[in-house]
């Protein structure tokens, strides 16, 4: 059945002029599929992150925030990742509040001749938020980030730098939050 729909697809791509020569369809498409593999862009990836998180309610001050993030560009553009983080928010009038985050994540990746925005990601994760200031609590939350990573091909091909801005909105009372981290990437 999925050879049935692949040869399908690409024969209404070919019929649609999204091939010049409609004679050869099929090769194009697997030069095309070759062509991607040998770019590295299906590769996994392993993130440590690190940075801030500043919440925008109930007077709590901004706290470091590190994350371990894995994942995998299952079509370009598109890729697909697990993250998992903590921060501890401080407040002076009552007890400090503990949030440790675990989210799914989709991405979209743009390509461009500007390496800033052919390096460069949106994304929003789903996931559970669990809170902590003596009683622990679970609550959903929707995560909107975008992001870059500059590959260092000087040093290693398979690392990259790069930057993520996030908002994390919960269904939580306590502290919806702004993050800014610092990306180190290791692509397999």
């Amino acid at each position: 059945m999925k050879k049935i729909i692949t040869t399908a697809t690409l024969l209404s791509l070919g019929l649609t002029g999204a091939y010049a020569d409609t004679n050869n369809v099929v090769e194009d498409a697997i030069e095309d599929i070759k062509d991607l593999n040998e770019t590295g862009l299906y590769r996994p990836h392993f993130a440590l992150m690190g940075g801030i998180n500043a919440p925008i309610e109930n007077d709590y001050q901004a706290g470091e925030m590190i994350a371990l993030d894995v994942g995998y560009q299952v079509k370009v553009p598109y890729g697909l990742g697990a993250e998992i983080s903590t921060t501890t928010f401080e407040n002076d009038d009552r007890s400090n509040l503990t949030r440790d985050q675990f989210f799914v994540k989709g991405s979209y990746h743009f390509s461009d001749d500007n390496p800033l925005i052919g390096h460069s990601y949106a994304g929003l994760g789903l996931g559970i938020v669990s809170e902590s200031d003596g009683d622990t609590v679970s609550y959903g939350a929707i995560m909107p980030n975008v992001g870059f990573d500059f590959p260092l091909e000087e040093f290693d091909q398979n690392l990259s730098l790069g930057a993520n801005a996030r908002y994390t909105a919960t269904a939580s009372n306590e502290a919806d939050n702004f993050g800014i981290s610092g990306v180190v990437k290791y692509w397999y």
